[in-house]
């Protein structure tokens, strides 16, 4: 929609407002920043076709670029980090060993498993780790359980959030990326549809730039 804005769409403030936003994102996102750059020396031609060519230079990342600009739309806020909250994706494989281990950084946004859910079944997630969420002074040290003392999207911050997404993405369903669930130090997760499993801690994305450590996280089949 807002590639098809008209010339004259800067007038109206709503509409300046997503111009910059997706200029912003499109110059700062590493998908597509080369593409992006590499059209400035045709930003005076008007009409579709710098848009056309912008797009086929994306190439096969232009499906999972709209994926993270869902996300940017919703969460954008003043300082969002563009670079470090874009998604660290793999691809899953459905688990066969008795438990899988992963790391995950405090410091980035959604970051894949590797581990592909499958629907019907449920599984133990379970995490350890101490890390920071700010700098200081003082500093804010954190567990997967999150601090209180502020929340971010109803969740406390730094909490571990999860979300399962199905691979490929329907192109017609908001990633699940976007509406995260609380996992913190132990949840029992039963997916609704096959997909792999994505962590982060909750923080606004503009914030992760003073972040450090890790958490260790275990993922296996619930006992039965």
């Amino acid at each position: 929609a807002i590639f098809s804005y008209d010339l004259q769409s800067h007038l109206r403030v709503e509409m300046y407002g997503w111009r910059w936003a997706a200029a912003q994102f499109l110059d700062a996102h590493p998908l597509s920043r080369a593409a992006f750059r590499g059209r400035f020396a045709d930003a005076r031609e008007e009409g579709p076709e710098l848009t056309r060519r912008m797009l086929a230079d994306i190439g096969e990342s232009a499906g999972d670029l709209s994926e993270e600009w869902q996300l940017y739309a919703a969460e954008a806020d003043y300082g969002y980090d563009i670079a470090r909250a874009a998604v660290k994706r793999r691809p899953g494989q459905p688990l066969t060993d008795p438990e899988v281990r992963v790391k995950i950084l405090a410091s980035q946004g959604w970051q894949s498993t590797g581990v592909e859910l499958q629907a019907g079944e449920t599984y133990e997630v379970a995490a350890v780790g101490r890390y920071r969420l700010v700098a200081g002074p003082p500093e804010w040290p954190c567990e997967p359980g999150g601090v209180t003392i502020r929340y971010h999207r109803g969740l406390p911050l730094g909490m571990l959030v999860g979300a399962i997404r199905p691979d490929p993405l329907p192109t017609d369903m908001l990633t699940p990326l976007a509406r995260p669930q609380p996992i913190g130090r132990k949840r029992l997760v039963e997916p609704e549809w096959s997909g792999v499993l994505y962590l982060k801690i909750n923080e606004p994305p503009g914030e992760l730039a003073d972040n450090d450590g890790e958490l260790l996280v275990r993922i296996r089949k619930a006992p039965r």
